[in-house]
């Protein structure tokens, strides 16, 4: 997670909720849980569309605001339309470009070659200037209640995405406004890997001795089998959904327990910290979760008598990879007698306190208070005193710490707590950024705990001058020592001219003479979305942006100059300068 993103979700309390549910709101306005003023506009071939009329007759309204020079909104297109070809009995879409150069002869040659059957026209109520801060494509759901919904920014390349979407609107149950933090994740990708035998996979999984316990694939559709493999010299089983986003593989194990019995196995992972893991569950409840890079490690847990489902599973999420994406599985037994004693007295046992707490223990450092409260429960904020801080992790009782992990943005890595293992408890420590060395004028540290989206979050600020910064930049009213003491000093310290990490961009518009040309509007798009920018009166486009291969095309150029649209440029990831050459008539 970004600091961007990070800030945010400090700042932007309305939409820190996933999903929620609240009452339409009395008052019009433009924030997430506000009712949508109402609006019209005409469409390209001449049809006019009011908002409040159209939730007369639809249950929701998708609003996206697009140009058609922007390459991610042509993406999503087609996704959009076969969610509404299946939905239009019941909601609505208003395509509205927020471009001015895009006429009614524009967008009809666009609606035709694109096939598109839902209402398209131009952004005459201006939405765009309230609702477009991130960039095109942005889309706001409205429900039946006129209430804004979601606002998401970026196209959605699944048609799941929409009909997800769709779902949650569309009904006769629909009392409530519900609101979400982001359109719903599209369906999981379709194995495309064939089950192994079951009996195969039990002569690699369980030996020639095992007893009692039976291995069966999952029936669910998108789940991705494992498969018997040689791994280290040992015949075991893995997954198979390596690199697959949104995606689980898993196998199943049938078990009859008696009494004093122990499940006894042994896995190894090779993936991303936290994000991706494995994981042990009995009758559905997890038991062991586990992720990084660990070699073979044992596990056993003791069964009460009876019929038992195991589940051996591993779950890659939507970002990157780490590793090799991969668990291996292997030498599960059913223990009983001295055995199982043995091997349930090998199973480490870690720290654990009555809760789940981050606390800062270098010396020196001082709790302050912000004012306007940040929003976030239970945050606390610090002046170290220093650019390097250590903190004290409790763990409630009954979280395994391999299921925990804590995160600071100064490196964007989650630590696994059973790598913050510090004899009888856990510690961290971390660097905390500044404004003239990093950009950043804070550290934030998160302990990310299962079942639990906020966690525990300690903000942390090196000295009084970057407090003051923080103030500036994010538009606070004070801070103040939680004891009452005095700050030493009202200055703030100022940022480089770049933050570290961030590249700088400058795109030079010139003319056939050398002259630089003012007012050239290009689109500046990474994957997701497009960002138009315009030229000064030196001729340059200049920005600092994480580093990426941005697309570039320019859309418009002032009278009196030439400029092919149709070629594309691609910026190199480490920045510099890319020059554009127009012709003046």
């Amino acid at each position: 997670m970004t600091k961007r993103v990070l800030l945010a979700l400090l700042l932007a309390l309305a939409i820190c909720l996933s999903p929620v549910s609240a009452l339409a709101a009395d008052e019009t306005g433009t924030e997430l849980g506000d009712v949508l003023e109402d609006f019209s506009f005409t469409t390209y071939d001449g049809q006019e569309h009011t908002l409040s009329e159209t939730l007369r007759e639809k249950d929701m309204v998708l609003i996206n605001l697009w140009a058609t020079w922007c390459g991610p909104c042509e993406m999503e297109f087609p996704y959009m339309e076969e969610a509404y070809e299946q939905y239009q009995d019941r909601i609505e879409i208003f395509a509205l470009s927020v471009e001015p150069e895009d006429d009614d002869e524009t967008l009809a040659d666009y609606v035709e070659e694109h096939g598109m059957t839902f209402p398209v026209g131009r952004d005459e109520a201006g939405l765009g200037d309230i609702f477009v801060t991130e960039g095109i494509p942005t889309s706001l759901v409205i429900d039946r209640f006129g209430v804004i919904c979601a606002i998401e920014v970026g196209s959605q390349t699944d048609a799941s995405c929409f009909t997800k979407l769709f779902d949650t609107y569309v009904g006769e149950d629909y009392a409530e406004s519900v609101l979400l933090d982001g359109f719903p994740e599209p369906e999981p990708e379709t194995p495309t890997v064939e089950p192994t035998d079951e009996a195969e996979l039990a002569r690699a999984l369980l030996g020639e001795d095992a007893y009692a316990v039976t291995v069966r694939n999952p029936e669910d559709p998108y789940n991705w089998p494992v498969e018997a493999v040689k791994e280290d010299d040992l015949y075991c089983v893995a997954t198979s959904n390596a690199g697959v986003d949104s995606s689980t593989s898993a196998v199943e194990l049938a078990v009859t327990a008696q009494e004093s019995d122990v499940l006894d196995l042994s896995y190894k992972v090779s993936c991303e910290s936290y994000y991706d893991c494995v994981t042990i569950s009995v009758d559905g409840e997890v038991v062991k979760t586990a992720s990084g890079k660990q070699g073979w490690t044992r596990f056993a847990t003791a069964l009460e008598p009876g019929e038992h489902t195991v589940r051996l599973a591993f779950a890659k999420d939507e970002m990157e990879g780490g590793g090799e994406d991969m668990a291996w599985f292997d030498e599960v037994h059913l223990l009983s007698g001295e055995a199982a004693e043995e091997v349930l007295a090998a199973v480490p046992v870690y720290p654990h306190s009555d809760a789940s707490d981050l606390t800062l223990t270098t010396e020196g450092a001082k709790e302050i208070v912000i004012t306007p409260d940040l929003g976030v429960e239970g945050l606390k904020a610090y002046i170290v005193g220093g650019e390097e801080a250590e903190l004290k992790i409790d763990l409630a009782e009954g979280v395994d710490p391999d299921a925990a992990g804590v995160y600071t943005d100064y490196t964007g890595d989650v630590t696994l707590l059973t790598d913050c293992l510090d004899g009888d408890g856990y510690t961290y420590t971390t660097g905390i950024d500044t404004l003239d060395a990093s950009g950043y004028s804070y550290t934030m540290v998160t302990l990310y705990l299962p079942d639990d989206d906020e966690g525990v979050n300690v903000l942390l600020i090196a000295d009084e001058a970057n407090a003051n910064a923080f103030l500036r930049e994010n538009e606070l009213e004070s801070w103040a020592y939680a004891d009452g003491s005095e700050p030493a000093t009202d200055e703030t310290t100022q940022a480089p001219e770049a933050p570290a990490g961030d590249v700088e961009y400058t795109l030079s518009f010139i003319d056939q003479d050398d002259a630089p040309v003012e007012g050239v509007i290009a689109n500046v798009c990474d994957d997701t979305a497009c960002t138009p920018m315009t030229s000064d009166a030196d001729g340059l486009v200049q920005f600092t942006y994480p580093p990426f291969a941005y697309h570039i095309q320019v859309i418009k150029v002032p009278d009196g100059y030439e400029y092919d649209t149709s070629q594309e440029a691609y910026l190199s990831e480490d920045g510099g300068n890319v020059v554009f050459v127009l012709t003046k008539k």
